[in-house]
């Protein structure tokens, strides 16, 4: 008998235990924050520069304007083509220019959780 991808109950190694893609992009003016609210929690996301001139972009996982992510430093800064990627539980995920209006990618392996289950992200290193 062929098992089929998802068509068993219980979890086994392989194409069962795989995460769902996610992806989009965004432009991200100058001064402003973009956020990307995941349908489901992550198992692993990764944020691509794809600003085709010297802007760097910041990538929070607390809203920029919220909390200390600016004052202590609790950002992952990127150079063009260069990316920031975490084995983390994530449902939401900020970025902002730093320089001049840039543009982003995000893809993120989604698990089957329902909607809202991820930890809300708060606390030393992440929102004070």
């Amino acid at each position: 008998m062929t098992k089929k991808l998802g068509n068993s109950g219980a979890p086994q190694a392989g194409f069962e235990n795989v995460g769902r893609p996610y992806l989009s992009g965004a432009a991200v003016p100058q001064d402003a924050e973009v956020q990307f609210t995941l349908p489901r929690a992550s198992r692993y996301f990764e944020v691509t520069n794809t600003s085709a001139t010297n802007n760097r972009l910041r990538v929070y996982l607390a809203a920029s304007g919220s909390s200390n992510s600016v004052t202590n430093r609790h950002y992952k800064t990127l150079v063009p083509s260069a990316s920031f990627g975490s084995y983390s539980a994530v449902q939401n995920i900020f970025v902002t220019s730093t320089d001049a209006a840039g543009d982003c990618e995000v893809y993120a392996e989604l698990v089957d959780y329902v909607s809202g289950s991820a930890f809300d992200l708060t606390g030393s290193g992440i929102s004070e």
